[in-house]
């Protein structure tokens, strides 16, 4: 069901079209108006107080997902309208912080070094990194954007929450399934920076700090035979941070249409508060209208990004031999390569889901 659909069912209603008119004005003074924690109280204490439990299910883990990559800001949000626990939160902040901290020191250290033209083969992979950290900083600015207004923002959370709520039986299968997915996307990010670091700074960190203290040489190839399935798996990371990402997206495709038809089932059963579905509709119309904005953005920086990744990739691969003939730098381009790929496809789903939502 569509926005427009959902319009047109609305204007069906031809018997409360003049309670709608009488209420516009009052509802503008008495819920719009009023600040989000207090309409949260209000809420919690009046009309639903079994339902004071966090959101769950995959849009917490979405927004988790996209606050830690810096598309959405949960923190511009006040304390009572938190998504998730306070120290979760305070962690999630400086995962984020740490983030742009190190992503603007590597940008500007290896800013000379860019421009030295006879050096450039070695200079991609940092190149490379700084292209994804500079999308990181543009997905920054589209959060910001994106959570600008809190009311509308908060209303459409506190009803989306309701919703999830009655949809799912097992809530505490599904919060720690939520949970788990916000674990795997925090170490999946953690492994990115610590990767990026090691591939930036080109340091061999088994042979310059853990071997000195080896005495042995079976403990050696132990410690060796460790570290190199953990580098494996930071390799790695980026890899299964994009199919993360495409998973947690069609998932909240599945939230969106059963918040919608959510919604269509209460009108057809006229079984519905005017002022709590006019909450609903304005809401949702609000955020999927700026959401389709700033995704138009947030869409096109990316493709600009991954395109310069992979033109980088292929310039490396045709014009270098050495990239060639080491096949564990080849194999590394060809990864670098599908992960880009797979990242495109998850901001294609994504981008595809908010404008079906505006059609």
């Amino acid at each position: 069901m569509d926005v427009h659909t959902f319009v047109n069912q609305m204007e069906h209603v031809s018997s409360v079209k003049r309670i709608v008119k009488m209420r516009m004005a009052d509802m503008k003074r008495r819920c719009i108006a009023v600040e989000p924690a207090c309409l949260h109280e209000k809420d919690i204490s009046e009309r639903e107080p079994d339902k004071e439990i966090q959101i769950k299910g995959a849009l917490n883990s979405y927004f988790w997902f996209l606050a830690i990559f810096g598309i959405f800001n949960p923190i511009a949000l006040s304390e009572k309208q938190q998504l998730s626990h306070p120290t979760a939160n305070r962690i999630l902040k400086y995962v984020c912080s740490f983030t742009i901290f190190f992503s603007s020191a590597n940008f500007f250290r290896h800013l000379l070094t860019y421009m030295d033209v006879d050096d450039f083969e070695k200079e991609i992979p940092k190149i490379l990194i700084s292209l994804f950290f500079v999308q990181s900083l543009i997905n920054t600015f589209v959060s910001n954007r994106l959570s600008n207004n809190k009311d509308h923002m908060f209303i459409f959370l506190k009803n989306w929450r309701k919703c999830t709520l009655t949809s799912y039986k097992d809530r505490k299968s599904l919060r720690r399934i939520s949970n788990l997915a916000v674990i795997i996307t925090c170490a999946l990010i953690g492994g990115n920076i610590i990767f990026f670091g090691y591939v930036s700074y080109r340091v061999d960190f088994f042979d310059n700090v853990i071997a000195p203290y080896t005495r042995t040489d079976s403990l050696a190839d132990f410690l060796k035979g460790v570290y190199l399935v953990v580098k494996t798996f930071l390799s790695g990371s980026w890899l299964g941070l994009c199919g993360l990402e495409i998973l947690i997206t069609l998932l909240l495709g599945k939230e969106l249409r059963i918040y919608v038809e959510h919604l269509q089932n209460k009108i057809e059963s006229k079984n519905y508060d005017l002022e709590d579905l006019r909450q609903q509709y304005t809401s949702l119309c609000d955020l999927i209208e700026k959401a389709n904005d700033m995704f138009k953005v947030y869409n096109g920086s990316t493709w600009v990004t991954s395109i310069a990744h992979i033109l980088l990739l292929l310039y490396s691969l045709i014009w270098f031999p050495d990239t060639r003939h080491n096949t564990l730098v080849f194999l590394a381009h060809i990864f670098w390569m599908v992960a880009v790929t797979v990242m495109l496809l998850a901001i294609a789903i994504c981008c595809t889901i908010v404008s079906n939502l505006v059609r």
